[in-house]
């Protein structure tokens, strides 16, 4: 679903649920029922997986309020001093309880009764109705959430692709060629994927009352990670400083680890493939000059970043293993 779709989509939403409990609000003869409509709105902003929650703490703080202001009202009148000490002694209670997402709808709340002024059972009850009625169709209309998963595995081939591309093209400049028809991948375009796919994931998790889903937050975490490493791969990489020997050797397995890169490789084969690539170039005459010692260890240092490189999705695999997707092709 596009931006522009989706904002579309929740601006109709929110309309609806603004009318239709101010509807309900004026069915049962309340009073102030446009505070059923308010009330409905900040409910349906929140995400659904914290709306639950958040909804709970919204009632219990109201009762909380509306409590204190009918003592408060009732022992020391309806004065604005009376009002400042509800309001003092009020603001501290839900910074205490951590609730203080109920503060401003439910100080409202207390503003009618103190316009009122008088407390009567009927005047509480219309102020808990008030809560009630705004609370329940957000929860109801925050029950249905668009399916942005297809977007997300979009956002997984695309940024895959591009991360192997990236590889393939430290591989051509490891043998200090240009590979035909291709363009320099932008570190900045895969970044601007990573965050995208962040917010996604994180949109997605959101969009769920109980079901525990964090595949895909954790996914473009480990791509983050995976990415931060390619950068430094890529400041390793002096060909002018190894011999043709080693950038070959090196630049095979880049293109083996390109070739090898999507989402469901745990990386063992890779792992067991490199340690045996190290043992070769153990064997390496040692270098004779200083230019060779530095291009000697920048190929080590490469080879350590490409060790990590594979770690990083190894350790992915065995936490989500069970559950991944393994259904993007290429």
């Amino acid at each position: 679903m596009s931006f522009i779709k989706l904002n579309f989509y929740r601006a109709i939403k929110i309309t609806l649920g603004v009318v239709l409990s101010i509807v309900i609000a004026r069915l049962l003869n309340l009073q102030y029922d446009l505070s059923a409509g308010t009330i409905a709105i900040l409910s349906m902003l929140d995400t659904k997986r914290h709306s639950p929650t958040i909804a709970f703490k919204r009632i219990y703080t109201a009762l909380i309020a509306l409590s204190l202001s009918s003592i408060l009202f009732t022992l020391l009148n309806f004065s604005l001093i009376s009002f400042g000490i509800f309001l003092l002694l009020y603001v501290s209670i839900v910074f205490y309880l951590n609730a203080t997402v109920g503060l401003v709808v439910n100080t409202v709340l207390v503003t009618h009764l103190f316009t009122l002024s008088k407390i009567t059972p009927t005047a509480l009850i219309n102020e808990i109705l008030l809560m009630l009625i705004g609370i329940l169709i957000a929860l109801i209309f925050n029950l249905h959430m668009p399916n942005i998963e297809e977007d997300i595995r979009a956002l997984q081939l695309k940024l895959e692709n591009e991360l192997r591309s990236l590889l393939r093209e430290m591989g051509a400049n490891l043998k200090n060629i240009c590979e035909i028809n291709s363009n320099p991948i932008s570190l900045d375009d895969i970044k601007e994927i990573l965050k995208l796919g962040k917010q996604k994931s994180y949109q997605h998790l959101n969009s769920y009352y109980f079901k525990e889903n964090n595949y895909f937050v954790e996914y473009f975490e480990m791509r983050k990670n995976q990415y931060y490493t390619l950068v430094y791969m890529q400041k390793r990489l002096q060909p002018e400083f190894i011999s043709s020997y080693e950038s070959e050797l090196l630049s095979k397995f880049t293109y083996k680890l390109a070739d090898e890169f999507h989402e469901c490789n745990n990386g063992e084969d890779l792992l067991l493939e490199l340690s045996l690539l190290k043992e070769v170039l153990k064997d390496s005459p040692l270098p004779t000059s200083r230019e060779e010692f530095e291009g000697r260890s920048s190929l080590y240092e490469y080879l350590n970043d490409i060790e990590e490189f594979i770690n990083i999705k190894k350790s992915f695999i065995e936490l989500y293993g069970d559950i991944q997707y393994c259904t993007i092709t290429y």
